[in-house]
């Protein structure tokens, strides 16, 4: 009883994590990218499809595509512009991906296409963040404040820089638009790398008195030792960061997360949660006070369930019960998806 959005192989072969995305729309409509997989004349292509009836059947918006190019993840954000949501018809869908003319990812850029609901107004498929020689950016995760804001909705991506022989984490960079993708602000947040980096990285938007960019990331020091750390950053793009290390057994390896904030109103204090795999299990930990503290390792899984290869994890801003979360993990690379949804801590 699947529904069937697309019937391919999805991704460059040696590309990773991100390589779909699937977001609901301030409209209420359901929109997903996937990254197809390079074909005779066409090495890059993403196709982004829209659902009206919550995912029943899927129709085919736009979408971005290079003879040259290839495309390693994808992220997308999808705003509605007008004042007021009173013109649904304003949606607007930022699609942010990297993007090489070598298959291995080398010198990889950050671009961006954009345009509205049914797929006119196109625009992009410009270079958003470009990385140092010798370097590639990877991971885009994509973020924006439009819980809070319509005309004023600024809208960013965040991304990692490495090495092209992938030995070495560089930094983490944000941009940002502030005119619905005319330009773009970025800066590098370097946290002291040597020959270590931040691989895998999710990204949220932090309402406060001074609005924030949250990023979980696989911090990797060896090939078999990583730990779990999230970054804070200004929204404003800005080298300035507070680092939350939430991991409490250095001895265990935390891999893969994924993080999401509730947008409860402005005066609450925010729902940090952040899900991830430790020593091969599915787990989470969480911050209720806007990251003053943190409950840490709290299962997702069952502790009989091991060799967990990917995590997700969302939550319902306009959820009116505790339920407010849902997650899943993918078990023993199989195509078994366990979700739970719920209160964190319950």
């Amino acid at each position: 009883n699947d529904v069937a959005v697309y019937s391919g192989d999805i991704g460059q072969t040696g590309s990773d994590h991100r390589r779909i995305d699937l977001e609901t729309g301030e409209d209420g409509n359901l929109y997903a990218a996937y990254i197809k997989r390079p074909q005779t004349g066409v090495n890059g292509r993403i196709d982004v499809v829209k659902s009206t009836d919550g995912g029943l059947t899927w129709t085919m918006i736009s979408g971005v595509q290079s003879a040259t190019a290839y495309f390693g993840q994808a992220s997308i954000t999808v705003e509605v512009r007008s004042s007021a949501n009173s013109n649904l018809d304003s949606t607007r869908i930022f699609l942010f991906y990297s993007r090489s003319a070598d298959a291995g990812f080398n010198d990889a850029t950050i671009n961006y296409a954009s345009f509205l609901r049914d797929g006119p107004g196109w625009k992009g498929g410009i270079s958003v963040m470009t990385p140092t020689a010798g370097n590639k950016l990877l991971y885009p995760s994509a973020v924006s404040d439009g819980q809070y804001f319509t005309t004023a909705t600024y809208i960013g991506v965040v991304c990692g820089e490495y090495s092209n022989d992938n030995t070495q984490g560089i930094a983490l960079r944000l941009a940002r638009t502030t005119n619905w993708g005319d330009s773009y602000t970025s800066e590098s947040i370097v946290d002291g790398y040597s020959t270590w980096g931040d691989w895998f990285l999710s990204a949220d938007f932090k309402n406060d008195v001074t609005d924030s960019v949250y990023i979980a990331v696989e911090r990797r020091f060896t090939s078999s030792a990583s730990q779990l750390r999230i970054i804070a950053t200004p929204w404003a793009p800005s080298t300035g960061f507070k680092r939350y290390s939430i991991t409490d057994v250095v001895t265990d390896e935390y891999k893969k997360p994924d993080l999401t904030i509730a947008q409860d109103a402005s005066t609450l204090p925010k729902k940090i949660i952040v899900a991830f795999i430790r020593n091969g299990q599915a787990n989470y930990s969480r911050s209720m006070n806007g990251g003053a503290s943190w409950t840490l390792n709290s299962s997702l899984g069952l502790t009989s369930e091991n060799n967990i290869t990917y995590v997700a994890i969302n939550s319902d801003s306009n959820a009116t019960s505790n339920d407010y979360v849902v997650a899943a993990y993918q078990k023993s690379n199989s195509d078994s998806i366990v979700i739970r949804r719920g209160l964190p801590g319950s």
